[in-house]
């Protein structure tokens, strides 16, 4: 009866990963109607409470984790962070807020370096992300919203973007099961 060791135990877990640099992987089990599914939401919650960007997928049966490409896109299809709580959010609003974060932080010519050093050290996971994050930015400075769409549908992994349009943001491909798990952890290291 009662959660309170469960949310210890998870605020310890989410407290390694900020100041450990510590993750873990947990499995919730149990029969139908021991609040499974209410434990995820809490887990959810106190994730989102302490600032972190939380995705929420539904493992059905026709999914695999072997297709990693899938995957990533569901991962970047479900972000929630703080701000946008009870609507969810995406990858355009939580870059946002990172700029917006730097900005304020450094002020923008400081930003400026701290956005080339940022660059630099994701160029070592992937190449196209790195170029297609060059893209959005430079069409954010110029106010440039289709192609900030473009980048940001490419960078989200949909797979129905014209050839003409991956042009626009110098990509041949799109996130396949060979590229996702690195432009993931590219993504991960730009949002720490």
């Amino acid at each position: 009866v009662g959660r309170d060791q469960y949310v210890l135990a998870m605020n310890r877990l989410l407290g390694d990963i900020v100041h450990d640099q510590v993750s873990s992987i947990k499995f919730i089990t149990g029969p139908y109607g021991t609040g499974k599914s209410f434990n995820l939401a809490l887990t959810k919650q106190l994730a989102i409470k302490q600032g972190f960007i939380v995705s929420s997928i539904t493992v059905s049966k026709g999914f695999s984790f072997s297709r990693l490409d899938d995957l990533y896109r569901e991962i970047m299809s479900h972000l929630t962070i703080r701000e946008y709580e009870s609507a969810g959010t995406d990858f355009e609003e939580i870059f946002d807020i990172w700029l917006d974060n730097l900005v304020s932080k450094y002020g923008m010519a400081a930003s400026v370096q701290v956005i080339q050093d940022t660059l630099s050290k994701l160029s070592t996971y992937n190449q196209s992300f790195n170029r297609v994050l060059v893209s959005y930015i430079r069409a954010k400075i110029n106010k440039d919203a289709s192609l900030a769409n473009i980048a940001a549908s490419w960078i989200k992994g949909e797979t129905n973007l014209a050839a003409s349009d991956r042009l626009k943001i110098d990509i041949k491909g799109t996130i396949d099961r060979t590229s996702a798990l690195d432009i993931l952890k590219a993504f991960i290291k730009l949002m720490t």
